[in-house]
């Protein structure tokens, strides 16, 4: 059992020195707790009994949220009710109290009980027992921040499923040798360049690759990780230079508040030998600044981030074989035809808005607009167009987690069936299908959008909900005529 996860001197000195001059010799905890956080958990009899909060609520993470402001001010939503508060921190306590009408005071004090919510801020995540006086509990967790498993999410696998969309993908910096004792002590201050991939399934297992350049193999070997739920991390196992095992003190961790993905190693080859490395590393693509702890050397970030992790490999001529995504599971259910189906008067694209967000428009008179702003339907036949789409950036992780995680966010919905891929139109298509509560047939996509016309945006998921499937070939055909504006 390791006894804390231990950084550098070196940045702890800086942070410290970074808050007595920014502060006055006092940090200021409204500060470094100010941040939006999401809406991931919903928690109606005991603390003991998580769901997940959007899918209980059938809304998009955006619309339940709680923004906490530098100066003790806040503003929020769930589930569609807004509500802005003041908020204090003392130590791990956090205090909420609502900014009510007069109206609203009224109708609290009928009530016999206070607009106020007492919890917890650990970490990223924020508990509440009781949400503005009733007997709900909530979590949120910081925006970027991986959030503590709701309900069965790490019964299946080793992590909690939103690990996939912060620690997923390709990640390339810099490491630097420190507290390097005995037989190491030469390499102290030493710097070399770093390579990571964290596949995740679909389950929660994940399959790590981690290089530095020091020899040919990439300097380590026997990698594996380990989900820490007091820290909610990953620990790290294997070997350096295939000979000297990593100590507990060797771990994966994101910080949220600097964006970077910090990875440690340390081994110990006796009482007075002693080697330890930081490394700073972000997503391949990704831009490095100034205040980066460890910042990649401009002349590499460039040439990197024209470079896939391969690429990478093949440039400093390692002799190691990254592991690659597994094709998603094969339904037994047949890919729809949409050959039957005229597509003459279907010309679509994807809206891309200002948050994250798309909404399918069709400048034909083939959809028209619903009440709810951005979602079209077909006129007569019961075939729904989700607005509560995602837009997946060109290097975006989440990408790949979205893809392994669309069915595990229905696991309780009944009819089921695996990930489904196949080819529609100009688009690779991940395909779901299942039967919500009120017997509506639901269909779920993520498209892969590469090459069609945009830069900046590489996939869209979003939901076609139908009376039937005899409908299906009708909502392949619109798929297919779908471009990126």
């Amino acid at each position: 059992m390791k006894q804390g996860k231990k950084l550098p001197a070196l940045a702890l000195a800086l942070v410290m020195l970074l808050a007595l001059t920014a502060c006055g010799g006092k940090k200021n905890e409204n500060t470094s707790a100010a941040g939006t956080y999401y809406g991931t958990g919903l928690s109606l009899f005991s603390d003991d009994e998580w769901t997940d909060m959007n899918e209980y609520y059938g809304n998009a993470k955006e619309d339940n949220y709680l923004q906490l402001n530098a100066d003790g001010t806040g503003s929020g939503s769930v589930n569609d009710m807004p509500i802005e508060f003041k908020w204090t921190l003392k130590g791990t306590e956090l205090n909420l109290e609502a900014i009510l009408s007069d109206f609203d005071k009224d109708l609290y004090k009928q009530l016999g009980t206070e607009p106020t919510t007492t919890g917890q801020l650990e970490g990223d995540t924020i508990t509440l027992s009781c949400y503005l006086g009733t007997t709900i509990g909530m979590r949120f967790t910081k925006s970027g921040a991986a959030g503590p498993a709701q309900g069965a999410d790490t019964q299946k696998g080793e992590f909690p499923l939103s690990f996939a969309d912060v620690y997923g993908g390709d990640w390339v910096g810099l490491t630097r040798f420190y507290d390097c004792t005995g037989d190491f002590e030469t390499n102290n201050g030493n710097t070399c360049h770093a390579l990571a991939r964290f596949l995740f399934d679909k389950n929660g297992n994940c399959t790590p690759f981690l290089a530095i350049s020091v020899d040919e193999n990439g300097g380590l070997t026997d990698v594996s990780v380990t989900y820490d739920a007091a820290d909610n991390d990953m620990d790290l196992h294997g070997n350096l230079l295939g000979k000297y095992e990593l100590t507990d003190d060797s771990f994966v961790q994101f910080k949220t508040d600097e964006g970077l993905l910090y990875v440690n190693l340390s081994v110990k080859k006796d009482s007075s030998s002693a080697l330890n490395i930081v490394g700073c590393l972000r997503p391949i693509g990704q831009s490095w600044t100034d205040n980066d702890y460890l910042r990649l050397q401009p002349e590499y970030e460039e040439k990197y981030n024209a470079m896939t992790l391969e690429e990478i490999i093949a440039f400093w001529g390692l002799s190691v074989t990254p592991p690659t995504a597994a094709s998603a599971p094969q339904d037994s259910k047949p890919a729809p035809s949409v050959g039957s189906v005229d597509t003459s008067g279907f010309d679509g694209e994807f809206v891309i808005g200002d948050k994250q967000n798309a909404a399918i428009n069709y400048p034909t008179n083939t959809l028209k607009p619903a009440d709810a702003g951005g979602m079209e339907y077909v006129s007569g036949d019961f075939l729904y167009f989700d607005s509560g789409m995602y837009v997946y950036p060109a290097g975006s992780s989440s990408i790949e987690g979205s893809n392994h995680n669309m069915s595990n966010n229905f696991k309780s919905e009944k009819d089921f069936h695996e990930d489904l891929t196949y080819t529609v139109g100009n688009f690779t298509c991940h395909h779901v299908r299942f039967i919500n509560i009120w017997d509506n047939v639901v269909h779920c996509y993520l498209l892969d959008t590469t090459g069609l016309g945009s830069s900046d945006v590489a996939a869209v998921y979003f939901k076609v909900e139908m009376a039937s499937d005899d409908q299906l070939p009708l909502a392949e055909a619109i798929i297919s005529t779908l471009h990126l504006r």
